[in-house]
């Protein structure tokens, strides 16, 4: 993803974590971390996985050529903000991640062990992206490297992002930085650093909790969550500056960077919890709840605004800068008045649930790890050997979507039933065996 921006991925993805899949497409309630059931998600990951899929689109087709003034150029601006595809993947993350702890820190059941945690983080992520990363690097081939032993081990890792050298080398043509590896997938480093960070920031959020004794943990929790978005708003500051200058170094980069769109999520999450507790909803989530529509609205003006920043170019050139600040800010209220729906209000029978809970949204969203991982080595594959040099870049987009989605369909299906199913099963079969007691 050419973007900041899970998948479970990437549970979180491209994805988050998805229990199971129903065999055939049918409606069903897809079960998260912690057994908690929300439907509207997968819905909501095939909205992201197609969104990051379309930014992608936009730079296949313009990877030789700058689209012109007019309809392509504002074509070009709504696929780029595609990426807030990946902005929802990190809200869904931290929402289906973080709700299990937070309903054991306000007194439900205790939060998921450590170990059953990684476990199923581990498998979730790392078997389907091995087999990306080989297939795009050793059988595609076209556009996707990497160079040495050390690079390898840095990528299958999910490390990269952490070192500029594991990230980029000098054997690309004139010279110039070649990235290595798969493109998008520092957005899984950054998942991979999440899934990390979830269990200490719980543990100490529920150290908070046990000293909080006038509202148990639900002070904590937004104190926590709030110095969250401080944090990783001060870290998205720091990073607007060049290393050299003193901006900030590549860690800063990675999560603290992304973290109030994670943040999102985990607001949600707290609130489900409470509700989930015998708290119920704030009146104002709750009236949320009952407008999805509403919600949705926010949401396309937030996305909206992103596309306007990109074709409008008002800003002085002293300021471009931070522009990304506003571009974030609006990439976590469309984020978020997206998710509402999905988690808020589920009985609801509305067209936006409707939608999100149509089977053929279940079943994108259930192989949204695949789209993701498959899209960008399918469609510059297609760019490469299908599409003109001379065509029209409106005849380009069409040729792109037309041949490229389905064929990375076909991919992430596969993924799904060969790789991820599989996996997941094992991950599930080995964290119960590590949660039984011993004898």
């Amino acid at each position: 993803m050419a973007l900041p921006g899970e998948p479970d991925t990437v549970s979180s993805l491209p994805p988050a974590t998805t229990a199971r899949v129903p065999a055939a497409p049918a409606r069903a309630a897809l079960a998260t971390e912690g057994d908690a059931r929300f439907d509207g998600i997968e819905g909501l990951r095939a909205i992201a996985a197609l969104a990051v899929f379309l930014t992608h689109v936009s730079l296949v087709r313009s990877a030789d050529v700058a689209p012109p003034p007019g309809f392509d150029r504002i074509v070009g601006a709504i696929f780029d903000e595609g990426n807030i595809g990946v902005s929802i993947f990190f809200a869904i993350s931290g929402f289906v991640l973080y709700r299990p702890f937070a309903v054991a820190h306000l007194g439900g059941p205790k939060a998921p062990r450590i170990r059953g945690y990684a476990i199923r983080r581990a498998v979730r992520i790392y078997p389907a992206y091995w087999v990306a990363l080989a297939g795009c690097v050793l059988v595609i081939r076209d556009t996707t490297y990497l160079h040495g032993a050390s690079r390898w081990a840095w990528n299958v890792a999910l490390l990269q992002q952490y070192s500029y050298d594991a990230r980029f080398s000098t054997q690309g043509p004139s010279g110039l930085p070649l990235l290595e590896g798969m493109p998008q997938a520092w957005t899984l480093v950054v998942e991979v650093t999440f899934y990390a960070f979830l269990p200490l920031f719980a543990l100490g959020v529920g150290l908070a909790a046990r000293a909080d004794r006038a509202d148990r943990a639900w002070r904590s929790e937004w104190a926590a969550i709030g110095l969250l978005v401080v944090l990783g708003t001060a870290a998205l500051v720091w990073s607007l500056r060049p290393a050299w200058e003193g901006g900030a170094p590549m860690w800063v980069r990675v999560l603290p960077v992304q973290l109030p769109l994670f943040a999102c999520g985990m607001a949600l999450a707290v609130l489900s919890a409470r509700a989930a507790t015998g708290g119920g909803f704030p009146r104002a989530v709750t009236a949320a709840g009952r407008h999805p529509g509403r919600c949705w609205l926010v949401g396309v003006a937030a996305y909206g605004g992103v596309v306007m920043m990109n074709v409008t170019h008002t800003l002085p050139a002293q300021l471009e800068d931070w522009r990304w600040l506003g571009r974030v800010g609006l990439h976590a209220i469309a984020a978020t008045a997206l998710l509402v729906p999905a988690v808020v209000g589920g009985e609801g029978r509305d067209r936006v649930r409707s939608f999100l809970r149509h089977p053929v949204m279940i079943f994108v969203g259930s192989i949204s790890y695949g789209i993701y991982l498959w899209h960008l080595a399918t469609l510059q594959w297609v760019g490469d050997h299908l599409v003109g040099d001379t065509w029209n870049l409106s005849v380009v987009t069409v040729v792109l979507i037309v041949v490229g989605l389905p064929i990375t369909m076909a991919f992430a299906w596969l993924s799904w039933r060969v790789v991820e199913s599989p996996a997941m099963g094992l991950g599930r079969r080995l964290s119960a065996r590590r949660a039984r007691p011993t004898q």
